[in-house]
Formats: C-alpha cells, structure tokens, sequence
C-alpha cells in the first residue's frame, strides 16, 4: 500500500471526510436554522444522491408518508434538487438520462410524488446552494428527511429502508398506501373492460434493461412457456404486460392472442401502477414497479428474483430471505421468489394464485357502466 492509497483509506474517508467535514457541514445547518413550530416534512429528492428510477422515487415517496404519520404532519412539501444540464451522476444513469431527456423523467417523477396524499407543495432548485438558501430562511417549519446530516454530506438514506418499513407496521399495525387518482383507476377499469374483452386480466411486469444488470433481467422463453400453457389450457386470461416501450421492444415473442403490451396504448407511469392494482393479481420480476404490490397487503403477487434484485443495491437486506415472515405480507395471496423464474415454477405459481383468488368478487369490483369507456380517450375526463 503506497502513502497515497494509505493516506484515502485511513484518514481522508474515514476520518475528514465521514467525520470531520460531515459534521462541520451538519452543524452548519443546525446553528444556522431559526427556532419555530415545525408543521410540515420536507422531502428533499436530490437527482445526484438519489437513485434516478421508479422504485427508488416510490419508496422514498411512501417513506415520507410513513414519517409525516408518525410525526402527525399533514402536509408534506417536496424539494427536488436538479441541474437539467448536470441531472444525474453515476454511469449507470449518465448512459441514458441526459440533458436533452431529462424532462421526460421529471414528468414521470412528479407523477409518482403526486400518489402521496399529503403531498403540499413540490419545489425545483437548479443547484444544491439555491435549496440552502430555502433551508436558511424556512427551516424553522420543517422536519426534514433525509435528515440534514445525509443531505449536507450527499448520504444516500436507502440503507435500511425495508427494516424501516417492518418496524413501522410492527409499531403501528399497519403500512400507509400511495394513493392512484381515482380518475386513473377508472381508466384502468374501462381499459380492462375494453382490451381484455371478457377475459380475466392478469398485470405482468418484466425487467429488460439492456444496459445495466443484465443479471437481473427476466426469462423471456420461461414467460413465454406461460403465456404459451395458458393459451393451450384455455384459461380464460389475459396477460397486461406493462413496462417502458423500449425496453418491451425485445419481447416481441410474446405477442401471443393472450398477452397485450400496455406500451402500445401510450400510458404514462400512474397508469401503468393502475393496471397493476386493479389486475386479478400481479406477476412479475423484482423491479421499480414491483415496489406497489411488495409494499401493499391487498394486491395478490407472485414476485420472482427477489433476492438477486436486491444484490447490489443500497438497501440493508439481510434480515430479508427466504421464509422469513414480511409483517405486512398476506401469505396466502402474496409470495416472493427469491430464485429465477422457470417454467414449472411460474406454471405452478400462476395456477395457485389463479385458482384462489375470487373471480366473482373482482369481477364485482372491477364492472364499470360502458359509457365510461370514453375516459380512455384523451385527456381521460368522462363527458
């Protein structure tokens, strides 16, 4: 080991930069912050810290309102920190998410902060300093999070996040819900009623980046050995496959009569969670959108290759594995695969939950009068 190598992993890191410097910075804002009544949280999302993706976007949105409960604030404000011409950090991200797309995303991001209930205010700053002098002058109404001392030093808070969850529906019996707009789950209804034509809608996710962690990504021939059983068995059954059109791009051998992709019908992101929730049940590969049913104890699953999509990630799992009980889980209704998927597991799992699940029931839930249908029509607003 030479000096320089000595001097990082020895002092800079671990002593100046974690300790010294992460505690000047903390106390900065402490000493700087005037004395009030703190009635509201303030969620900082800063876009070179976070992870720029929907999972990510909708944890972090629930643990704001998970907090904002626990603290008894009503109102939550959002501060999103972003550069458009420096957006993202990290070659995971720089590869994809740019100056000339970052919008894109920004819209989609607002759309998933927008599933939090008590969502207030949402603030863009274009530069860390722009949100320092916001925090000078109103700190003194705020709870913040990710706590100052993560935010002055560019910590991400994800460590841990899932442990979060358990012990908050441990002290509290139970695990707040984001809420879709009522207009956009009627839309899901009226798109069920329209393209799955009679039959039972089953939402399907699929990971299929093809840039980063392949490792991750799903089994197409194992989805297509389903969607194959399924049609030659007659299960009254469709498959919604739901997903980013690019990435959707690569499954075109699963374009059977009992399978539609959502992406052919232009759908932003609340309504791709809506199709999910309102689905017979949902199948799909550990991803971001899985996040909703994971995260829900009313929305039947079978989620395959969960520990492998945790690898890697932020997110302090060791306390997650197989058999372990998820507090808030409904082991009759909900199972998570830690394994790849294959055929005869998918098989099996899908002919399970199938035949559990009340048919009448959803079906009861999910009738709509047929002039409704219109709201599929843009802007989704009923005549």
């Amino acid at each position: 080991m030479n000096w320089n190598q000595f001097y990082h992993e020895k002092f800079y890191w671990p002593i100046y930069k974690n300790r010294l410097e992460a505690s000047f910075n903390f106390l900065r804002y402490i000493f700087g912050a005037r004395l009030g009544k703190k009635t509201k949280l303030l969620g900082i999302y800063d876009c070179r810290v976070k992870k720029f993706s929907v999972g990510a976007t909708f944890e972090f949105n629930l643990q704001l309102f998970c907090l904002a409960h626990q603290k008894g604030i009503k109102k939550i404000d959002i501060a999103i920190i972003c550069n458009p011409l420096q957006p993202v950090k990290g070659s995971k991200y720089t590869s994809w998410i740019t100056k000339d797309n970052w919008w894109y995303f920004f819209s989609e991001l607002l759309l998933l902060l927008n599933l939090n209930p008590k969502l207030d205010s949402v603030f863009l700053f274009k530069s860390r300093k722009e949100l320092d002098r916001f925090l000078n002058q109103n700190l003194h109404h705020y709870f913040v999070f990710p706590p100052l001392f993560h935010y002055a030093n560019e910590l991400s808070e994800r460590m841990g996040l899932y442990r979060f969850f358990r012990d908050f529906y441990r002290q509290y019996r139970f695990l707040p819900q984001l809420q879709i707009p009522k207009a956009i789950n009627l839309w899901a209804k009226a798109f069920f009623q329209k393209y799955a034509a009679g039959r039972l809608p089953v939402a399907i996710s699929l990971r299929l980046n093809p840039f980063h962690s392949i490792r991750r990504n799903s089994e197409l021939v194992v989805w297509q050995t389903l969607f194959q059983y399924c049609l030659e068995k007659k299960f009254n059954v469709v498959f919604v496959v739901v997903g980013r059109k690019n990435e959707l791009a690569q499954a075109s051998r699963l374009r059977l009569p009992n399978v539609i992709f959502s992406s052919d019908y232009e759908i932003n992101i609340q309504q791709e969670l809506a199709l999910i929730a309102n689905a017979l049940f949902y199948m799909g590969t550990a991803s971001g959108i899985a996040s909703l049913a994971f995260l829900s104890n009313r929305i039947p699953y079978v989620i395959t290759n969960f520990l492998r999509g945790l690898k890697g990630d932020l997110i302090k799992y060791d306390w997650l594995k197989p058999g372990v009980k998820i507090p808030w889980q409904n082991p009759e209704l909900q199972k998570l695969i830690f394994n790849k998927e294959t055929p005869e597991s998918l098989i099996e799992e899908f002919e399970n939950l199938f035949l559990k699940i009340d048919k009448k029931k959803w079906q009861a839930r999910a009738a709509i009068d047929p002039a409704l249908e219109s709201i599929l029509n843009w802007p989704h607003l009923i005549k």
